[in-house]
């Protein structure tokens, strides 16, 4: 499938009917047609009840703009939700990820491990995390992990546990030799969502990508998917 023609760069999907739509058009309306255009190849768009639509320039472009949208049922028309928010993308722009079928286009750069970019597609949001508890979180209709001292992101290719966040103390036999201390970012992921992205865990594809949170010498900003690591 080629981008169509609002040069839709990529569609976060979550298994809770919310999704984010990542284009390289700054054009927007009430109907998010970037997701519209797509609902044909990515089936999963049907059941969608709230949209993130992130615009940016272009494949290499980092800034972008997030708009959010939602609707009472798949026949009830988008509406938009909030204000529009600026974000980032990946320090080199996109690269076309390994997400839900329908959406990967056949032109554009391709998204590997250590190349800074944010992965285009269509993909599934995990879970949130953050450095509160759980209950403290208050988060209770979608997954929700509390990122304790010893929570790792792995992105060693040749672990079992690429791709993955797991709990280096529960771990028997540590099989990586790279990853990032989530507790240990700052304020970056002091709330976040995890990025089905290459969830198949294709060596070398990519990883540990995550909405989080964005800090510039006096500024804080929303992000898209983004890491900050030397590697993602």
């Amino acid at each position: 499938m080629r981008p169509p023609a609002r040069h839709v760069l990529g569609i976060l999907a979550s298994a809770l009917g919310t999704f984010a739509a990542f284009c390289s058009s700054r054009e927007s309306s009430a109907e998010p047609n970037a997701a519209a255009e797509l609902r044909t190849t990515v089936r999963a768009l049907e059941r969608a009840r709230q949209l993130l639509v992130v615009t940016s320039a272009g494949w290499s472009a980092v800034p972008a703009e997030m708009r959010c949208y939602e609707r009472r049922d798949n026949r009830s028309p988008w509406v938009e939700a909030f204000a529009v928010g600026r974000v980032v993308l990946g320090k080199n722009g996109l690269g076309w990820g390994i997400g839900l079928p329908g959406a990967r286009g056949e032109d554009g750069p391709v998204k590997r491990e250590g190349d800074r970019k944010a992965p285009a597609g269509v993909f599934p949001l995990v879970e949130a995390f953050g450095y509160a508890s759980a209950a403290e979180a208050g988060i209770t209709e979608f997954p929700y992990r509390h990122l304790t001292d010893t929570i790792e992101g792995i992105d060693d290719p040749s672990s079992r546990h690429y791709n993955r966040l797991v709990d280096a103390a529960s771990v028997e036999v540590r099989d990586w030799t790279s990853s990032e201390a989530m507790r240990r970012a700052g304020e970056v992921y002091r709330y976040g969502v995890v990025v089905g992205h290459n969830w198949n865990q294709v060596p070398h594809a990519g990883s540990c990508i995550f909405l989080h949170i964005w800090e510039a010498p006096r500024l804080r900003r929303r992000v898209a998917p983004r890491c900050r690591r030397s590697r993602c």
